[in-house]
């Protein structure tokens, strides 16, 4: 089908959060200089045959890059890339189908028709304030270099990509001790 009208959306804006998840995110780089870092979103899970229980993101990703869990694409990767004495970080995500190709119709996990209207890639960076890249990109840019930690057990896709690392579980715990000590984001959000 052709002659679909232009949806890309011009009145986004950036979260609330967006000021808060920043230096979430130098916390944790200054922690694991020269490292990369590789922290998933997740993916379906199966409940029975061709039913996926609902999504819901690990919480590290929804800690780092504050997008509220009704809105993260399953599939999406967050990426710490080691620039010198800190880090560049990338979100890796699946952008929009575009309305001819065969995926908005037929995909039941990415199709728009099935699951809704995401995000495009100029959209993500200015609502959650985080450089996007494409996910099919992911494999080639962190197949290189055996310092990369990687929060493993929530996307086998990804966790086939990366060599374990002996500082994975030290990883886990470390974003878990961060998100012990609430920002005023957070404090806000629990009132």
């Amino acid at each position: 089908m052709t002659g679909w009208a232009n949806t890309e959306r011009t009145d986004v804006r950036p979260l609330p959060c967006v000021p808060f998840t920043a230096p979430r995110r130098e916390k944790l780089s200054a922690l694991y200089p020269g490292h990369r870092l590789v922290i998933p979103a997740g993916t379906f899970k199966v409940r029975a045959n061709d039913t996926d229980y609902r999504f819901r993101p690990h919480s590290a990703f929804a800690w780092l890059t504050g997008i509220p869990g009704g809105e993260v694409v399953p599939d999406t990767v967050l990426v710490f890339e080691p620039n010198g004495d800190g880090h560049d970080v990338f979100l890796y995500l699946h952008p929009r189908s575009s309305r001819e190709s065969a995926e908005f119709f037929r995909d039941r996990r990415h199709g728009e028709l099935w699951v809704g209207r995401r995000p495009s890639a100029a959209e993500a960076e200015v609502a959650y304030g985080i450089k996007v890249r494409h996910i099919n990109d992911l494999a080639k840019d962190i197949a290189h270099g055996d310092h990369t930690i990687l929060v493993r057990g929530e996307d086998q896709k990804v966790d086939s990509l990366v060599a374990a690392h002996a500082r994975e579980g030290e990883l886990l715990q470390m974003l878990a001790e961060l998100r012990l000590i609430k920002d005023d984001f957070e404090l806000e959000e629990m009132r």
